[in-house]
Parts: C-alpha cells; structure tokens; sequence
C-alpha cells in the first residue's frame, strides 16, 4: 500500500476514534488509549 493511502487511512481512523473518545469517554479510556497504542503501531491495519 502506498504512503498516501496509508496516511488517508490514518486521517480517517484518527478522525473516528476522537468521535469514538468524545462519546465513551467517560466509559472506557483504558479501551480508547489501548486501541491507538495499537492503532499507532500498525497492528490492527
């Protein structure tokens, strides 16, 4: 996959975990912080 398709679904994940952390907040900051550690180091592309 190319850089600008990775850095286009980057953008996009990015955009829907911040709506994701808005609404579940208060719910589970452990899952949200967890999930872009992993996001973060590509484990779940």
């Amino acid at each position: 996959m190319d850089r600008r398709h990775k850095k286009l679904l980057q953008l996009v994940f990015e955009a829907q975990f911040k709506k994701l952390f808005r609404a579940k907040r208060r719910l589970m900051p452990g899952v949200f912080l967890e999930t872009m550690f992993l996001l973060r180091h590509g484990q779940l592309l």
